[in-house]
């Protein structure tokens, strides 16, 4: 999360402090958990996620740019070994009031982990395809090569791999892989508030 003012400043959100990573069916999953037709506890993804932000101490009140990416997510068109690509979203928030404003960066490193998912309840880990780490599965300026109107699937780049799943942290919570994330613009992410809060985002201070 960072001043709307430098919200397309890409390398603002890389230095951001304050980040969270969870898994994304933190609270939440498929309908029927004995339906196994996409593998086990792979149901149709359409459920109600959702998780908490806490706004930093250090962000000033105003206009404020958070920054959501979805990755590590898997199962493209039925095909349960398939990961899909990465997925960058914003939504602006007016932050105002709660604690006292303190010296920016005064607080030091501020991203925290949240493990536990529908396949792995009351862990420390995640499910997820091809990578735990942001940016391993950004397709850049890439374009397809041969995209007709009427084959959905050559309109897309997807699927990033077909290494199947894996359970695990986030690589920047891994034991010897604290480096820090970059995240790379690319076209497929939109500054959208309605996506946002349909995935229930709370922010607090």
């Amino acid at each position: 999360m960072v001043p709307f003012e430098e919200s397309d400043d890409w390398a603002a959100f890389n230095a951001a402090n304050a980040a969270k990573f969870s898994c994304y069916e933190s609270n939440c999953g498929p309908d029927d958990p004995n339906d196994s037709y996409f593998g086990h506890m792979n149901g149709p993804g359409d459920g109600l996620c959702s998780t908490t932000f806490t706004v930093p101490q250090d962000l000033p009140d105003g206009k404020a740019t958070l920054q959501w990416i979805w990755y590590g997510g898997g199962v493209y068109y039925g095909q349960p070994e398939a990961g899909f690509g990465e997925y960058y979203t914003c939504t602006d928030y007016v932050v105002q009031g709660g604690s006292d404003l303190i010296p920016r960066g005064s607080l030091g490193d501020q991203r925290v982990w949240q493990g536990g998912d529908a396949s792995n309840p009351g862990t420390d880990v995640c499910k997820y395809w091809s990578s735990n780490r942001i940016g391993d599965c950004s397709f850049g300026d890439q374009r397809p090569l041969n995209p007709r109107a009427d084959d959905l699937l050559s309109q897309s780049l997807e699927p990033c791999s077909r290494t199947g799943e894996f359970v695990g942290r986030a690589a920047e919570f891994e034991t010897g892989g604290g480096s820090r994330h970059l995240k790379k613009r690319f076209g497929r992410g939109v500054r959208s508030e309605v996506y946002v809060n349909a995935h229930a985002i709370n922010v607090t201070r």
